[in-house]
């Protein structure tokens, strides 16, 4: 009798066990969820923030910038998900003179989850996308086009880390088969630190190709790759700022050709490694702008067409 009694006492210590487990897991996993809505928040106020900011340097730059602006901008935090949008807008009549331009609206995502494999998703729809596909069909063009223009997607850290990666949708418009306009496979991926700084960034192209009866224009298989020497804001990323960084790009192959005249080459490399001396808080609108490079550029095959005539530069 003792035994069973023994049994029974275990068996019930093991089901409370299970239990305060069960309950542990539980509770550790809403912690998560509630923790990453938070940081899920912030990211998206950061990057909002250094939107405006990038807009605001580039309008310094060249007044175009000017004209666009960040507006209707929304924010629903909820519990397992949070979802946001805001309008790009242009204001075109005083920029050309013409009428209104419909907003470029974008649309995110935000899964509360650690363990999503991608909790950020932005979509920047085409404004122009059903009128485009109506002129193309009453022209007699082909067209595939996604109504979504750009694609981002973001995994992001419980430190507030991010791998951002944003994807130009293909298109292609084709009115026969001698002509053809086509543009793929377009993805940039950035590395985002805790302090929302990018310590890489890559690019992978898939090409473009652009012919008719005479002409062809194309550039296949483009990866470039950049690491920032310590970590930069966007604004050094894209060249508003004084950074250093290596860099090394590949092309598989490039070429024109023009009535039967054309240039083509493979395999080219370019190695970048930049310097920058002065003040690297200062922006391109300063005066310290000067960088030192090196640069190694490698061609495989240089193809020289002239009619019937072919001359070919190897290595």
């Amino acid at each position: 009798m003792e035994t069973a009694q023994i049994l029974q006492k275990l068996k019930s210590k093991k089901v409370i066990a299970v239990g305060v487990a069960t309950i542990v897991v539980i509770a550790l996993y809403l912690a998560q969820v509630f923790y990453m809505g938070g940081i899920n928040q912030r990211f998206y106020e950061n990057t909002q923030k250094t939107a405006k900011e990038v807009i605001g340097e580039l309008a310094k730059i060249d007044e175009v910038y000017g004209h666009f602006s960040i507006a209707n901008e929304t924010f629903e935090r909820g519990f397992f998900s949070s979802e946001a949008s805001f309008d790009i807008l242009l204001d075109a009549a005083s920029l050309v003179g013409v009428g209104e331009i419909p907003p470029i609206t974008v649309k995110i995502e935000l899964k509360n989850n650690i363990f999503s494999s991608q909790n950020y998703t932005a979509r920047l729809e085409n404004p122009f996308h059903e009128m485009l596909s109506i002129l193309a069909s009453a022209s007699g063009i082909t067209v595939n086009m996604d109504k979504n223009l750009i694609v981002a997607k973001a995994n992001i850290s419980l430190f507030g880390g991010a791998t951002l990666e944003m994807r130009i949708n293909d298109i292609t418009l084709k009115a026969s088969d001698n002509e053809l306009m086509e543009f793929k496979d377009f993805v940039t991926m950035f590395k985002i630190d805790g302090d929302s700084k990018l310590t890489s960034s890559s690019l992978r192209f898939g090409g473009f190709e652009i012919r008719n009866k005479n002409e062809a224009y194309y550039m296949k298989e483009v990866v470039s790759n950049t690491k920032f020497n310590e970590p930069v804001d966007f604004f050094g990323a894209f060249g508003l700022k004084l950074v250093d960084y290596d860099s090394h790009t590949s092309i598989k192959s490039m070429g024109f050709n023009n009535f039967g005249n054309g240039v083509e080459i493979l395999e080219t490399t370019f190695d970048i490694k930049a310097q920058a001396s002065g003040d690297k808080n200062s922006s391109n609108s300063g005066e310290s702008e000067i960088f030192n490079f090196n640069t190694t550029t490698k061609i495989k095959n240089l193809n020289i067409n002239e009619n019937d005539s072919k001359i070919a530069l190897n290595d």
